[in-house]
């Protein structure tokens, strides 16, 4: 009610015996600014209880808390500078402090076990500070900081140490400022984007027992070096897309089994890679928009994904194992330096949309295969030339014949083909061209 609501505008102060503060007591009322300090008396804090408080806690020496906290509790408390908890805090809640761009210290002391999800999401002042009282020494027990618990804190320079983390969420960490990091072995559950978006972030080492690196775990960070420890089997999709400092990558694994889509997308600095051959499975654009001058593809895979080599405008050169089957689509869409290329011996599946938005001036098929033959203007065929599946798009004639042997030509036989202004079909009684698909 009205009068409810100036009654609240005008609180000269807490209670100094209140023991309870119930769920939604304060919510929203941003006209709230005499109340500078939370009595030591108090015990339990509902949810929301202070959230959209804005002008509420506004004393230079911030509040001191020993008592329970619901969820949203100060969310958007953007006056409120300084948080002191004690003993009988031992779990901070979801989106507990999130929002609050004024504060820039927050104490715990070793009872504190959780952080929980979206905390300290966009407390853009809160400092580093809060990790020694939480660590205590290597007595503190904090085990789990939950997803986006920490993004945006872009004044956080640094993290850790930890003394009893095991669980960090998904995107904890994203939009930090951190510089570096030296992931814990004690980190058993690492969620997705943990450092995404640490644009300052240019060092980082991982611990020998990590089997996996998750989904952009590293996504648009400053590296510049990383190396690969020997227990990893999968690198997730995004890892390190849009490293863009990150020159160089150690393989020392020979278990590592799959790379993600786009794991190393637009890692313009990446020259060259030497994968191992333990490596299996390769994403879509896991390359894409790299620095690679040439590549070999290791000898267990046997499928290349679509826009493996999407925008490696140095790319000259790649290998092929001779157990690659297939061949997705616009696996060379622009890269600009690369005018040919061998099809592998064991090539099952390939068609026109594989080699779409390429340079290629020469598709070669390999001189034992079954599947596929070229001719002389490097275009690609089936194996008795009935059928025409693709033409260089980076051939520079401008006319073309098709061997009266063809009786189809393959979709998007043609496509992105430039330079091609006249096309003749043969005529007469040894014409066999039947169909010419979409």
């Amino acid at each position: 009610s009205a009068a409810s609501d100036v009654y609240k505008r005008q609180v000269p102060g807490l209670p100094s015996k209140l023991q309870t503060i119930g769920d939604y007591a304060f919510q929203n009322d941003s006209a709230i600014e005499s109340v500078a300090s939370m009595p030591s008396t108090v015990t339990s804090i509902g949810q929301y209880a202070f959230a959209g408080c804005s002008k509420i806690f506004n004393d230079e020496n911030g509040i001191s808390i020993n008592a329970t906290i619901g969820a949203y509790a100060f969310q958007n408390c953007k006056a409120l500078k300084k948080v002191s908890c004690a003993g009988k805090v031992e779990a901070i809640p979801n989106y507990a402090f999130d929002g609050c761009t004024g504060l820039t210290d927050f104490a715990a002391n070793a009872a504190l076990l959780t952080i929980g999800d979206y905390s300290f999401r966009g407390c853009t002042a809160l400092t580093d500070s809060m990790w020694n009282s939480l660590y205590q020494g290597g007595r503190g027990k904090l085990a789990s900081i939950g997803q986006h618990a920490f993004e945006g804190c872009s004044a956080m320079t640094a993290i850790g140490p930890f003394a009893a983390l095991n669980s960090v969420g998904s995107y904890a960490f994203k939009g930090t400022g951190i510089t570096s990091v030296n992931v814990p072995k004690s980190w058993t559950t690492i969620g997705e984007g943990v450092f995404q978006d640490c644009s300052s972030l240019a060092e980082a080492t991982l611990p020998d027992n990590m089997t996996t690196i998750p989904n952009s775990m590293f996504c648009r960070t400053a590296l510049e070096n990383i190396k690969i420890p020997d227990n990893v089997t999968s690198i997730g999709s995004l890892a390190f897309y849009g490293c863009q400092s990150l020159a160089n990558v150690e393989f020392t694994s020979y278990k590592l089994e799959s790379i993600g889509t786009n794991a190393f997308g637009d890692c313009a600095a990446i020259t060259s890679l030497m994968l191992p051959g333990s490596v299996k499975t390769l994403g879509s654009s896991a390359f894409a928009g790299t620095g690679l001058t040439s590549f070999a593809i290791p000898p267990a895979v046997t499928d290349i994904p679509g826009q493996l080599f999407q925008d490696c405008e140095s790319l000259t050169s790649v290998s092929f194992p001779d157990t690659i089957t297939s061949m997705g689509s616009n696996v060379f869409d622009g890269a600009t330096s690369l005018t040919e290329v061998v099809l592998p011996k064991n090539l099952e599946t390939v068609d026109g949309s594989t080699f779409r938005g390429s340079s290629l001036e020469k598709i070669t098929a390999h001189a034992e295969s079954t599947v596929f033959s070229t001719d002389s203007n490097g275009v690609l065929y089936n194996f008795d030339k009935t059928e025409l599946i693709a033409y260089p798009a980076g051939k520079y004639s401008s006319s073309f014949t098709v061997p009266s042997t063809v009786e189809t030509i393959k979709a998007n036989a043609f496509i992105d083909s430039a330079n091609l202004t006249s096309v003749r079909f043969p005529t007469g009684s040894d014409a066999k061209l039947a169909v010419i698909e979409n």
